[in-house]
């Protein structure tokens, strides 16, 4: 699929923008994607800011992983 994530100023919550990405993984099953890179793991010097996988307790690492949501 490429890449996907979440604005800071889009969604006021990791939690929210979590689910933002999930729902984007689960949509884009319907055309046949089967891998997804998420912006970014800790990185928070990009304009404009995404959501880290790593903030707010690894908030969106934890809703995407496989041990939390598993894939097929």
């Amino acid at each position: 699929m490429g890449e996907t994530g979440a604005y800071t100023g889009d969604f006021s919550n990791a939690s929210i923008a979590a689910l933002a990405i999930k729902k984007v993984i689960i949509d884009s099953f319907n055309y046949q994607f089967n891998g997804w890179g998420i912006w970014t793991w800790n990185s928070i010097d990009q304009i404009p800011r995404f959501w880290t996988l790593t903030e707010q307790n690894n908030t969106i690492n934890k809703v995407l992983s496989p041990s939390f949501w598993p894939i097929g």
